[in-house]
């Protein structure tokens, strides 16, 4: 069976059906033929690759194909939350479309997080806890992220990619998020917090509060009068 056949047989049994379907005519014929090596060829330029334009599933139309670790491209959604680092509660969750990156939807998250705290603190009456640190894997790293996060006085712990030498000529904002996330991932706290995430194994995305009106830091990611 073909990469393309795999997919098809995946997605039907993810429950999708075709939207704009597509058939060769006489395709037995053509297999049982006197020359299958060219009939290969001709199905090889077949297009390998299942759309969203093309499939949907019958019962979820938002769900969108996606491609897992094991290399099963199933219909689905992605499901994206954030943790407190000193507590380990879940403070925002977000469901989004499987086709959008982690570079997209971590604004969303973000705001959902914040909008959930600022709830909890009016119904306890409590002080207002705000997110001031925010800690991710390389797939949350770009340069107009740690922009975003840097003009919202967020330090970012986000893993980077090797990407080569870098030219910042154009984009000097850029160039000092990126030096100073990278700076902090490689300080003391950084690196631990890297080595948390690799013991945990998850994508998750990662955040510290702290109350307003508190400058006292202790370990842990938040900070306390």
């Amino acid at each position: 069976m073909t990469h393309f056949e795999t997919t098809i047989a995946e997605l039907k049994a993810a429950g999708a059906e075709v939207v704009d379907p597509f058939a060769v005519p006489e395709i037995e014929p053509l297999q049982r033929g006197p020359n299958p090596a060219r009939f290969k060829d001709d199905l090889a330029k077949c297009p390998k690759k299942g759309r969203n334009s093309e499939w949907r599933h019958p019962h979820d139309p938002d769900a969108r194909i996606t491609k897992m670790k094991d290399g099963r491209t199933p219909l689905a959604h992605k499901a994206e939350h954030a943790v407190d680092l000193e507590t380990g509660a879940v403070v925002g969750v977000t469901v989004q479309g499987a086709d959008h990156g982690d570079t997209t939807t971590i604004a969303e998250t973000l705001t959902t997080a914040a909008e959930e705290l600022e709830a909890v603190a009016t119904a306890t009456d409590g002080e207002t806890s705000v997110i001031d640190e925010v800690v991710a894997d390389k797939g949350y790293h770009s340069n107009q992220v740690l922009v975003d996060l840097a003009a919202l006085d967020l330090r970012t712990y986000i893993a980077e990619p090797d990407r080569g030498r870098r030219k910042w000529k154009k984009r000097p904002d850029a160039r000092d998020a990126v030096y100073a996330n990278r700076r902090r991932m490689r300080g003391t706290r950084g690196l631990a917090l890297q080595r948390c995430e690799a013991s945990d194994g998850s994508a998750r995305m990662r955040i510290s509060t702290t109350p307003v009106g508190c400058d006292a830091r202790i370990c842990g990611g938040t900070r306390t009068s």
